[in-house]
């Protein structure tokens, strides 16, 4: 899948040290994680997408999420 086959609803791959910012704060992820598209671009702005983590709404930088890797112990 490339970046502009990503949409709303897609599955993405997001590597540790990731930052995820919204307007009051910023977060820097301790380990990879899977986040769910939910918005793709985000419509102010077409660098980012936004992004569910741990219940809240983030922006990510469309250039740091990557395809979804397969879980080689069968999962």
């Amino acid at each position: 899948m490339t970046t502009a086959q990503r949409k709303t609803g897609d599955l993405i791959y997001v590597p540790s040290q990731t930052l995820l910012h919204r307007f009051d704060a910023s977060l820097r992820l301790e380990r990879p994680a899977h986040l769910l598209i939910t918005a793709a671009p985000v419509p102010q702005n077409e660098k980012y997408y936004q992004v569910a983590h741990e219940g809240t709404e983030w922006y990510l930088n469309r250039r740091d999420a990557y395809d979804p890797k397969e879980d080689r112990n069968g999962g």
